[in-house]
């Protein structure tokens, strides 16, 4: 699904699931939260993943690092280090 949660204002901070592959185009646009944990298991975003947000730190994997940067490189700016992405919930 697209726009998932675009305009979302109750959310602060977004762990995503280790089962999610896809983020799809603008599923955070115009949300306010601050951070984002993203697993290494996201292989595929979309256009215009965080348009609009408030966001101020994305956590995740070199990996994924790369592959975000490479798609939006205006959201560079979000990575203060990379951390492990693996947890069990």
């Amino acid at each position: 699904m697209q726009f998932v949660f675009s305009g979302c204002e109750s959310l602060k901070s977004i762990i995503i699931p280790q089962s999610v592959k896809e983020i799809k185009d603008k599923a955070f646009e115009y949300c306010e939260f601050d951070s984002i944990i993203i697993p290494d298991n996201v292989s595929i975003l979309g256009e215009d993943v965080f348009s609009g947000c408030r966001l101020k730190r994305i956590y995740t994997s070199e990996e994924v690092k790369e592959r975000i940067i490479k798609r939006s490189p205006e959201y560079k700016k979000y990575f203060d280090e990379t951390v492990s992405t693996k947890y069990d919930f």
